[in-house]
């Protein structure tokens, strides 16, 4: 695929035919593949300043594009233009309004979905995960926005492991494969609940009437900052299974305890996202 400089809304046989919202890591188009007639998603990220950072993103490319899971957004084709640009294709997800994100489905919805479905959205978002770390590609916490809803109903992460690609700060893979899986454990408690599971946390089984208590075991275990599912196979294995309710009492009780006695200040507090 080759951009040609002497037409700028142009992309090798892509016409970009609609700007679209800014995407997490950049510039974001609607546009018309002028053979085949298909409409995809068409990204410019921030311009690569020289040529190990140009590197560094071809191998990073290179890695999220061979994973292919039916709910990572798959990059189709990319390049680099003139000024250093890398430029992405993906499957166009929306329809003729625009783009649908989870957003948009939940306030359709009041808020909230029927627990089968946030326990499928989930089960869903944990095995795409779990391959796409086992090829190498950390995403770090997914940002509301980066969650769309195709045609169909199926949930993508949009570019997966680019945004963390972008981001220079330095933070360990290991750090921020485990924010990852609890920013998971987030969404599933505000599908489920509608609610953020901001600090103090109402128990999930106390919102929704009927639910089973294990997954407020689930939830208590994943939202922990320090003893968290160590991978998205971890957590889905304790989804599927259902962790005993009593198996994490304990650290319940302790935790009430050191609230009353006013040291809970002391330890890791979970950030609601």
């Amino acid at each position: 695929m080759r951009e040609r400089p002497d037409h700028p809304r142009q992309l090798g046989h892509f016409r970009l035919v609609r700007e679209l919202p800014d995407s997490s890591v950049g510039q974001r188009w609607v546009g018309l593949h002028e053979h085949r007639r298909t409409n995809h998603l068409i990204y410019r990220l921030p311009a690569c300043r020289d040529r190990g950072e140009r590197r560094d993103m071809l191998e990073l490319l290179d890695r999220a594009s061979a994973i292919r899971h039916p709910h990572l957004l798959a990059l189709e084709q990319y390049t680099f233009g003139s000024d250093g640009s890398p430029w992405i294709v993906a499957p166009y997800t929306g329809s003729q309004a625009g783009l649908t994100t989870l957003n948009d489905v939940l306030e359709s919805k009041g808020g909230k979905m029927p627990v089968f479905e946030g326990e499928r959205t989930l089960e869903h978002l944990l095995t795409g995960v779990a391959l796409a770390h086992k090829g190498g590609v950390v995403h770090g916490p997914a940002l509301d926005e980066e969650l769309l809803v195709d045609r169909s109903g199926r949930l993508l992460i949009e570019l997966y492991g680019l945004r963390r690609g972008l981001d220079r700060t330095g933070t360990s893979e290991r750090e921020d494969a485990r924010d990852e899986i609890r920013s998971i454990v987030q969404l599933g408690y505000r599908l489920i609940t509608g609610l953020r599971p901001d600090e103090p946390m109402i128990p999930a089984s106390r919102v929704v009437k009927r639910l089973e208590k294990r997954w407020d075991a689930w939830f208590e275990r994943g939202l922990d900052p320090t003893d968290g599912f160590d991978s998205p196979e971890e957590a889905l294995e304790a989804l599927r299974l259902g962790e005993s309710v009593d198996a994490l009492a304990p650290v319940v009780r302790a935790r009430s305890v050191l609230g009353r006695l006013g040291w809970a200040g002391l330890g890791p507090k979970r950030q609601g996202r």
